[in-house]
C-alpha cells in the first residue's frame, strides 16, 4: 500500500469508504427497534454498524451472568468441585434450586447459570472464585476495564437489580464478544436444552430448557410478529448468547447469529415481552442480509515500511492488526473518507514481533470512524544495529594493512605447525623401523 515513510510520522490520503475497528456507522434498519437500547456488532471485526442509546446506562438483569462465565472460564478448573455454601441457595429470581452441602462441578453450575439463567449458580460460582460478592464484583469490574467497558460498574454476579449494578449497549457488546472467543462459552450458550446428573443432595435428574427462546421455540405456542407476519421465535442461525429480565431492567438479550462468513451480535436492553425478540432478529437480519461490506484491509496485510534511521539503514514492516472494512446499506452510495497514519513515539531497538508501533485512523470530515493499530511484521533487534560496525574483520577494516600483516603472520604459523607435525611423525616412523632391525 504505501512504500516508505519517515518522520514526522504522518501521512494523510483519500481512500474510498474505509472504516476501522471499533467504527460506529450511521446506518439504520427499515424496520426500527422498540427497545430503550439497541447495538448491532460485526463479530468478524467488532465494528459497530447500528447504535441506539448504546452508552446510555442501563440495568443488565442476567445478562451480568456473561462477565461472571468470562472470570470463571479463565480462572477456575472447570473439573473441581464446589460444595454449595448456607447463602447461594436462598437467592431470588431464576434458580436451579440449590441445597447446602449439595456438590457439584464449576462446569455442571457454569452451565446451568448461562443456559437457565439460575441466580444461585452464578453466586456459588462467585463465592467459590473470590470468597465474597463484593471481592468478585471487584474482580468483575477490572475485567470490564480491561476489555474497554468503561461505563459499567457490577456489584453482583447474577444481575439482581441495584441502583448501582449497570452498564451499556456498548459494554455489553464488548464483553460479549470477548465471551465468544472462548470455546467453553461459545459452546454452552447454543444449547438448546442441558441435563444434570443427580448429585449428592438431589437424585433426580434435572432438564433445563436454555432462557433464549430463539434457540428453541417453534410451533403454534411459540409465534411472535415480524414484519407484520407471524414467524416462529426459533431462529435457526441464531447460536447464542443470554436473555435477561427484572422488573426495573424489563426484557434484555444479547444473542449472535451467524451465515456464511458473517457473523453479527445484537443487544437489545429494556423492551417488553412481546419485543425482544423480534428486536433482535430485526438487528441480526439487517447486519447478515440489508448491510454490504468489502474488505479493504485484512489483519496481517502489510502497510508501511518504516525506517529506523540508523547506520546500517535498518527498517521494520508493519502490518494491520485488525480487519478493516467498509458498510453500506444495499441500495445506498458509499462515501469518501481519509486515512491518517500516525506513528508512535521514540520508537527504539530492540523491537519485539508484534509490537504496536502506529495507529491507522480513519474519518469523515473531522469524526474518526475507525482506527486499526499497526504492529511489527518481524523483530529488529538492537545488537543489528552494531553488529557489522563492531565485527573484528568488518568489510570496511578487511583490506587495511594491520589486518593483511596479521592474516600473513597467521599463515606462516599455521604452516610451521604443520611442518612440525609432518617431520615428528616422519622421524618417528624412522626410529620404528631401526628398533625392528
Amino acid at each position: 500500500m504505501i512504500s516508505k515513510i519517515a518522520k514526522p510520522f504522518i501521512i494523510a490520503l483519500l481512500i474510498f469508504s474505509m472504516v476501522g475497528h471499533n467504527a460506529a456507522y450511521a446506518l439504520t434498519p427499515q424496520y426500527g427497534i422498540k427497545a430503550e437500547a439497541g447495538l448491532l456488532m460485526d463479530m468478524s471485526t467488532g465494528e459497530i454498524l447500528y447504535s441506539k442509546n448504546g452508552d446510555e446506562q442501563l440495568y443488565p438483569a442476567s445478562l451480568t451472568k456473561i462477565m461472571t462465565a468470562i472470570l470463571v472460564i479463565e480462572d477456575l478448573n472447570l473439573e473441581d468441585t464446589v460444595t454449595i455454601d448456607d447463602k447461594s441457595p436462598f437467592v431470588d429470581g431464576s434458580k436451579m434450586y440449590l441445597t447446602p452441602g449439595e456438590e457439584l462441578t464449576v462446569n455442571q453450575l457454569l452451565n446451568v447459570m448461562l443456559v437457565k439463567s439460575a441466580n444461585d449458580a452464578a453466586l456459588a460460582l462467585a463465592i467459590f472464585h473470590s470468597g465474597s460478592v463484593e471481592a468478585f464484583a471487584e474482580a468483575m469490574n477490572a475485567k470490564a476495564v480491561e476489555l474497554g467497558a468503561t461505563n459499567t460498574n457490577f456489584v453482583n454476579p447474577n444481575g439482581l437489580h441495584d441502583d448501582a449494578h449497570v452498564t451499556t449497549a456498548h459494554d455489553l457488546a464488548l464483553m460479549a464478544s470477548y465471551a465468544m472467543t472462548l470455546p467453553v462459552f461459545r459452546d454452552i450458550v447454543k444449547k438448546s436444552k442441558l441435563t444434570v446428573a443427580p448429585t449428592n443432595k438431589q437424585p433426580e435428574v434435572r432438564v433445563y430448557s436454555n432462557s433464549n427462546k430463539l434457540l428453541w421455540a417453534e410451533g403454534s405456542k411459540y409465534k411472535m410478529d415480524y414484519k407484520g407476519k407471524q414467524v416462529d421465535i426459533k431462529y435457526d442461525i441464531v447460536n447464542g448468547i443470554k436473555t435477561g429480565y427484572t422488573t426495573k431492567a424489563d426484557q434484555c438479550i444479547v444473542t449472535s447469529a451467524a451465515d456464511g462468513d458473517k457473523e453479527m451480535l445484537a443487544v437489545i436492553l429494556k423492551t417488553d415481552a412481546n419485543s425482544i425478540y423480534s428486536d433482535a432478529r430485526t438487528l441480526l437480519d439487517f447486519g447478515l442480509y440489508e448491510i454490504e461490506s468489502e474488505t479493504l484491509i485484512t489483519a496481517g496485510d502489510f502497510v508501511v515500511s518504516y525506517d529506523l534511521n540508523n547506520e546500517k539503514n535498518n527498517h521494520v514492516d508493519l502490518v494491520a492488526k485488525n480487519t478493516v472494512k467498509s458498510y453500506k446499506v444495499k441500495g445506498e452510495t458509499l462515501t469518501g473518507a481519509e486515512q491518517n497514519l500516525v506513528m508512535n513515539d521514540g520508537i527504539e531497538l530492540p523491537i519485539k514481533e508484534g509490537e504496536v508501533l502506529a495507529t491507522l485512523e480513519f474519518f469523515n470530515g473531522e469524526e474518526i470512524i475507525g482506527t486499526t493499530e499497526l504492529v511489527a511484521a518481524s523483530g529488529v533487534s538492537d545488537k543489528d544495529m552494531f553488529l557489522e560496525e563492531t565485527h573484528f574483520f568488518a568489510d570496511e577494516n578487511k583490506n587495511s594493512l594491520p589486518i593483511k600483516i596479521g592474516k600473513i603472520v597467521l599463515k606462516f604459523i599455521a604452516a610451521f605447525f604443520i611442518w612440525r607435525f609432518i617431520m615428528t611423525f616422519i622421524n618417528l616412523k624412522k626410529r620404528q623401523r631401526k628398533s625392528k632391525i
